[in-house]
């Protein structure tokens, strides 16, 4: 509500719910030889071209799971890609959605986030139908990673999409109204104490949603940890990362 009363349109909350997030992308660096080959390719929704990175398991001849990485605000950066490294190593494809290319973007403002965030979640949406169809994806076995911006679009894709098995969630929550959500799969809450940008108190409205819906959820909330993530070990993250992943395999 405004100070006059009248109620804001659902563009003007998520104006303000947006604006919380923060467009820089957590900064942690694997060892060059850590580091796989990328292959990229794209995929087209709405009649734009979207690039997709491909990091792959050992095993393309089987049909393997997949894990879709979101990123948040500040796009496509390194941590993203340190992130999809080692967890291909643990047996799943991933696979990077640059979707700000959607709307020709490399980082997206509040204002951006607030007229777009439907159109990425239709882009998110025509990425797992991409997932899908290749040859070497266990379409049963789908899972959702993002951080901030790319959380949100996640949870709300996941509440959604009934072929996503799990989600991983880091600083983020929903944004969107929750009442008409009936079910959720299994969920991963990562979260920084120190957040300022999206706070802590953010997540009640989450952890709400996925009691209401009787949602498998676990919560790790980082002491020492802000909203990029720093003064926590990343060998931890990508520990309970695949950790939850594994048990939540269909």
């Amino acid at each position: 509500m405004t100070a006059a009363g009248k109620v804001l349109p659902i563009s003007a909350l998520l104006a303000l719910v947006l604006g919380f997030l923060c467009p820089e992308a957590p900064a942690v660096a694997l060892p060059q030889s850590a580091k796989p080959q990328i292959e990229q390719s794209s995929f087209v929704s709405k009649g734009k071209p979207i690039t997709v990175e491909w990091y792959y398991a050992d095993d393309r001849l089987a049909k393997t799971p997949i894990i879709i990485i979101l990123h948040g605000s500040g796009g496509v950066g390194q941590f993203f890609r340190d992130l999809a490294s080692p967890l291909c190593k643990s047996g799943s494809h991933v696979m990077v959605v640059h979707y700000f290319d959607q709307n020709d973007l490399d980082t997206a403002s509040s204002a951006d986030m607030a007229r777009h965030f439907n159109t990425w979640l239709k882009t998110v949406g025509a990425s797992i139908d991409y997932a899908a169809r290749q040859p070497f994806v266990d379409s049963n076995n789908i899972s959702l990673l993002g951080h901030s911006l790319g959380a949100e679009l996640a949870l709300h894709t996941a509440a959604r999409d009934h072929r996503i098995s799990s989600v991983i969630d880091m600083a983020g929550c929903f944004v969107l109204p929750t009442a008409k959500i009936k079910r959720m799969p299994p969920v991963l809450i990562l979260h920084g104490k120190l957040d300022k940008v999206v706070p802590l108190n953010r997540e009640k409205t989450l952890k709400a949603v996925l009691e209401r819906t009787g949602t498998k959820y676990e919560e790790h909330i980082f002491a020492r940890g802000d909203h990029a993530f720093d003064n926590v070990s990343f060998s931890e993250i990508i520990s309970l990362c695949t950790n939850f992943l594994n048990q939540h395999r269909n």
